[in-house]
């Protein structure tokens, strides 16, 4: 079943085009990944399928609605958009913080009930975040500060999670940690896309990958069908190692520079 859809995404600014007739289709219990190297448009696009103000012309339907015509709350409880850098400008402690997630579906004033403290805790405990509940958020290292930010978006129990990049400042374990999350989220019935960089995690998490570049989409399917020897020399200028498999040591990069 198809959650979300987008339809010729596109944008310009000042004569440069950023997005370029992009489509792109989401289904229930799909993990995407949107990959591509730096200035490619994963993050504008990303922004764009949050429903978040912007130039770009297209459509994105979330569910057969309009996403840009529904109700802010609606929105909110169906997506979950986890930015790249994300801050907070208040000094919250972290629970207070993931406790915010819960927003959508409160009304008013309404204080958090049972319900909404179980799936705060149940969340902060995925996210092992918990040793850090009377934390100021502004005094987290960045990998820490990520996987609370992922928290207070596991808290608004989404349908889609849209991540931005939510491994770069994470250590390998962690970075585990959070794909696995992601995976979870989808095998449970949602879905997620998420912006990566590292082609490794992408191809082994990801049921599809979306390749950007220039603005445009290159290539869309199966990671092996994306991460082919030409696609990864004319894109990224890189190819795989000859002989490389998985039983090598953990630090040998399955990559090298073409030119190399």
């Amino acid at each position: 079943m198809t959650l979300l859809q987008a339809s010729n995404i596109t944008l310009s600014i000042d004569d440069t085009t950023i997005l370029d007739g992009i489509d792109l289709d989401l289904q229930a219990g799909e993990l995407l990944g949107l990959i591509g190297p730096n200035g490619a448009g994963k993050s504008t696009l990303l922004r764009t399928l949050a429903g978040l103000p912007g130039r770009s012309t297209g459509s994105v339907m979330l569910g057969g609605e309009d996403l840009r015509q529904m109700e802010a709350r609606q929105r909110a409880r169906t997506i979950a958009y986890l930015a790249q850098e994300s801050s907070v400008h208040w000094p919250l402690m972290v629970e207070r913080l993931v406790e915010l997630g819960r927003l959508p579906h409160l009304t008013g004033w309404q204080q958090p009930a049972s319900e909404d403290m179980r799936v705060i805790e149940q969340v902060m405990k995925q996210t092992d975040v918990e040793h850090l509940r009377q934390r100021v958020f502004d005094t987290l290292s960045g990998g820490e500060a990520m996987r609370v930010l992922l928290a207070r978006a596991l808290a608004a129990e989404p349908t889609i999670l849209l991540a931005d990049e939510p491994v770069a400042a994470l250590d390998p374990a962690h970075q585990l940690e959070v794909m696995g999350l992601l995976q979870q989220h989808c095998n449970a019935g949602g879905a997620a896309v998420v912006v990566l960089h590292d082609l490794a995690l992408a191809s082994h998490f990801c049921h599809r990958l979306q390749l950007l570049d220039s603005g445009r989409t290159v290539a869309a399917g199966t990671p092996a069908n994306v991460l082919t020897t030409d696609t990864l020399d004319t894109v990224y200028g890189i190819r795989g190692r000859p002989g490389f498999n998985s039983t090598e040591s953990a630090i040998t990069l399955p990559w090298e520079l073409s030119g190399g």
